[in-house]
């Protein structure tokens, strides 16, 4: 599970000011996640891509915010449905 702490940590954040946005970044990159995927699901592969997700939304904040390329590869592999 992708915690605020490990977002943070992996980022080198210390300081709480931007937390409610770092939250919502989580949130947004765990429902496309498992959008994509077809189920919640709480692998560490996945959370890696969901990190990387919040990473690449982070820092393009105000700009484009898609999250990486790579997560999204890493979540289709993993996908129970046909991707079209």
């Amino acid at each position: 599970m992708v915690t605020l702490e490990n977002i943070k940590r992996n980022l080198n954040i210390d300081f709480a000011d931007n937390d409610d946005y770092l939250q919502s970044l989580i949130y947004s990159a765990e429902i496309k996640a498992w959008g994509i995927i077809g189920e919640q699901t709480d692998t560490p592969e996945v959370d890696n891509a969901i990190m990387e997700d919040v990473a690449s939304m982070y820092q393009s904040r105000g700009e484009k915010q898609t999250g990486s390329e790579s997560s999204l590869y890493t979540y289709r592999r993993l996908s129970k449905r046909p991707m079209l």
